[in-house]
C-alpha cells in the first residue's frame, strides 16, 4: 500500500487523467502546439484531440489571470501530480459525472471565488470531449485531513497614526 505522504504519479492517476494534466501543463508553458502532445491527444481522443488541447488552453488561461490562487504545477514531463493539479483533475471527474456540487467546491478552491463561471464553462468543455471520445476522467482518491492541532486564532493589533 502506498504511504499517503507520498505524491501520485501520472500512471496511478489513469490515462484520462493523466492526459488532461499533460494538456493542462502544456497549456500553461504556452506549448500547445508540441507535435507529441498533438499526436497523443489524437491517438486517445481522435477527431476531439485537438479541440480537448483547445479547451484545456482556455482553462488554463482562465485559472491564471482571473483566479485569486497561484496554483501549483508541475513541469511538463514531471512524473509525480500536484494537489492542484489532483483538484482539477478531480472538477473534471465530477463534472463528467454530473456532479455540480462537487465540481463547485473544486472550483470555488482552485479560483479563489472569483472567475469561477468561465472556469466551469471551459472545464465543462474539456469533460464533455473528453466524454465524446469514450475516456473517463476517474476521480483521483483525495483525502481530506483534519489539522491535530487546533488552529491558532489570530488577531490584527494596530498602534499609532499612520
Amino acid at each position: 500500500m502506498k504511504n499517503a505522504a507520498e505524491p501520485l504519479t501520472l500512471n496511478e492517476i489513469g490515462i484520462g487523467a493523466g492526459h488532461a494534466v499533460w494538456g493542462f501543463r502544456a497549456s500553461v508553458v504556452s506549448r500547445t502546439d508540441c507535435p507529441t502532445l498533438i499526436k497523443g491527444f489524437e491517438n486517445i481522443l481522435f477527431a476531439y484531440g485537438r479541440p480537448a488541447i483547445h479547451a484545456l488552453a482556455m482553462m488554463a488561461q482562465t485559472l491564471g489571470s482571473q483566479g485569486r490562487r497561484k496554483l501549483g504545477v508541475a513541469c511538463p514531463g514531471c512524473g509525480y501530480v500536484t494537489a492542484d493539479e489532483l483538484s482539477i483533475v478531480a472538477l473534471l471527474a465530477a463534472l463528467q459525472r454530473d456532479d455540480d456540487a462537487l465540481a463547485n467546491a473544486h472550483l470555488s478552491w482552485l479560483m479563489g471565488g472569483r472567475g469561477e463561471a468561465e472556469a466551469k464553462t471551459a472545464a465543462s468543455r474539456i469533460a464533455a470531449l473528453f466524454a465524446a471520445g469514450s475516456i473517463a476522467i476517474d476521480a483521483p482518491p483525495i483525502e481530506i485531513s483534519t489539522p491535530t492541532k487546533p488552529l491558532p486564532e489570530w488577531t490584527l493589533h494596530s498602534a499609532g497614526h499612520a
